[in-house]
């Protein structure tokens, strides 16, 4: 008997752990995107090998986009280690996290609720399309492994509210941290935490607030990280800060988005990678109204269920209040699915008690778990097709294109990756709809610019970088694409002083300073490759990638392996925990003098 109630216990995630990979084994041969895949993985070079130096860099910097993540990358080097680039192991790996996340929402919904509805919800979570955005994308495994250890982090939690147990408590902060680290947004949970313990378990609310300070810590601290780093970010580029204007579009748009989720959770038809402005000029559409009605109904049941202490008003509190990151921290023109992972627990959650209640109901009980079963599948067929979607950049970019034919940014990305798959016809008829529809795109300038020169069209090509120029006349980019326009037509001298200014306005872009290197040493000027190195340290004296640079320099165009030495050893002294240190401590024991 105890054997068969131990088997009964497990099926629901035997349940949940077929239908996980009936949906997303196709995951398994699907291709990276070009959308932050690249920054993230392909193009990452601190996740290509697991060594202090590396190790260090992640755990003590920001690395894209003002973010501070350094579990995800973490991650990322450990599969990268298994295999290197191949996505298989990186899909296989989120999703996964991502069914794993799916038993958790079970097993969480089951210490507050019935086993039905934490089935009903699970079942909903893993199967829901809005979700697959985040467990079929490698960039967004920042979305499931930090609801991973947010999901274990409350398990603890509530297993120390019901035992006192202070090892549990202990691991729930741990583990918080772990989700924090992984992605800051998470820090609403601690709100959830006080919902939680004040209101389903009734405890004193005073003390249940200085019980839970060491959550609220952290979460202040994790904002305090992402504000510095957004700070940062706009610091070193004012380009990506933008203006008043784009900052209010960005918490319209995502406020709008807010209110337009609850229509996408329930009814997950025409999902896109991304939805645009048009919610804002169509508010009285169907599809809008939907949503705002749904919003209002369960306003209205959170405030009837706050009087009655229903679970109905925590699951509420859960979805408005992980909601609230949605509303403007990033400051583009439209808003996604990947939003609602963690939010869309507590929907689902809600979904499940509805469907124990009509269940429970004497006449209803056939036709509703008739319904509920149609609408599990449904929800199952949508979701695989929706994962389908991203099976690589291509397919991507298409669907987008077709479910937002008006919006240039799904064509730029389209024209990017037809791009790279050198299709340059196709590429730059996507590159022109999109720039007809954005003219002042100047991402897609230089999409168009490039694509240009790579045909070998000079004329068009300096249309379009001088048109760039203008809007952004110190933009390096497009500077290196003129040095490349004046090498096309053989204009030597221009080619030279182009590259030059491109080498000296950021020289961390080391690719301009080594082509120029070999401009240099071709024409028999193998001077002026240290003339400039040196002009580039005069402007840099403290940074030791450069010194490095003018090492490699004596070795590789020179016999002098004095100076080559004293450089490499500049380098080292600036910076003895460089990224690859250890080598160039060998190299140095190694050269005479």
């Amino acid at each position: 008997m105890k054997q068969k109630n131990s088997l009964y216990g497990k099926l629901p995630f035997i349940l949940l752990a077929i239908a996980g990979i009936i949906v997303y084994h196709q995951v398994l041969s699907f291709h990276f995107i070009n959308w932050d895949d690249n920054f993230y993985v392909i193009q990452n070079p601190y996740i290509r090998s697991i060594t202090l130096s590396n190790l260090l860099f992640i755990f003590s910097h920001y690395y894209y986009h003002g973010v501070y993540e350094p579990l995800q990358l973490l991650s990322y080097m450990l599969i990268y280690r298994i295999n290197g680039l191949d996505p298989l192991w990186f899909h296989a790996f989120s999703a996964t996290l991502f069914i794993a996340d799916a038993m958790l929402v079970y097993d969480v919904v089951r210490k507050l609720a019935s086993p039905m509805t934490a089935l009903v919800a699970s079942l909903l979570f893993l199967l829901a399309p809005v979700n697959a955005d985040s467990a079929a994308w490698v960039a967004e495994l920042k979305n499931t492994q930090s609801l991973f250890f947010v999901l274990l982090s409350l398990l603890a939690y509530i297993a120390f509210i019901k035992r006192n147990n202070a090892s549990a408590y202990f691991i729930s902060i741990v583990l918080f941290l772990f989700a924090l680290l992984t992605k800051e947004t998470v820090a609403t949970m601690a709100a959830i935490l006080f919902v939680l313990e004040w209101f389903v378990f009734e405890k004193s609310p005073s003390k249940t607030f200085l019980q839970q300070i060491p959550f609220y810590v952290l979460s202040v601290v994790a904002a305090l990280v992402f504000v510095i780093g957004q700070l940062n970010l706009h610091a070193s580029n004012p380009a990506q800060l933008g203006n008043a204007y784009q900052h209010l579009l960005a918490v319209v748009v995502n406020t709008a988005g807010v209110a337009s989720y609850p229509i996408k959770i329930l009814f997950p038809f025409k999902l896109n990678s991304f939805y645009t402005t048009d919610i804002i000029s169509s508010v009285l559409t169907t599809r809008a109204l939907l949503s705002i009605t749904a919003l209002i109904l369960v306003a209205c049941l959170m405030t009837v269920s706050y009087k009655k202490h229903s679970m109905t008003f925590f699951w509420g509190s859960w979805y408005f209040i992980n909601m609230l990151p949605a509303l403007g921290i990033v400051v583009v023109p439209f808003y996604t699915n990947w939003y609602l992972l963690v939010p869309s627990i507590g929907v689902y959650a809600l979904l499940g008690i509805g469907a124990e209640y009509l269940v429970n109901t004497k006449y209803l009980k056939k036709i509703s778990i008739a319904v509920i079963s149609i609408i599990i599948i449904v929800f199952g067929i949508l979701d695989y097709q929706r994962v389908g979607v991203w099976r690589d950049d291509a397919h991507l970019w298409k669907d987008s294109i077709q479910k937002a034919p008006n919006y240039y940014f799904g064509y730029m990305m389209y024209a990017m990756a037809l791009a790279q798959h050198k299709d340059y016809q196709g590429a730059a008829q996507n590159a022109e709809k999109s720039l007809d529809l954005n003219p002042y795109n100047i991402r897609l300038l230089s999409i168009f610019a490039s694509l240009s020169l790579q045909g070998g069209h000079y004329d068009r090509a300096l249309t379009y970088i001088q048109q760039a120029l203008k809007y952004e006349p110190h933009n390096v980019e497009f500077m290196y694409m003129l040095a490349l326009y004046y090498k096309g037509i053989n204009d030597d001298t221009n080619y030279e002083i182009q590259l030059k200014k491109c080498a000296l306005l950021d020289p961390y872009m080391i690719a301009y300073i080594n082509e120029l290197a070999n401009y240099y040493v071709a024409h028999g000027e193998t001077d002026k490759v240290f003339l400039l190195v040196n002009q580039i340290i005069a402007q840099h004296p403290g940074n030791p990638l450069f010194y490095r640079l003018l090492g490699a320099y004596y070795l590789k165009y020179t016999n002098d392996t004095y100076h080559a030495k004293k450089a490499l050893e500049k380098s080292l002294s600036l910076d003895p925990r460089q990224q690859g240190a250890d080598t160039l401590k060998q190299l140095i024991q190694k050269l005479p003098g």
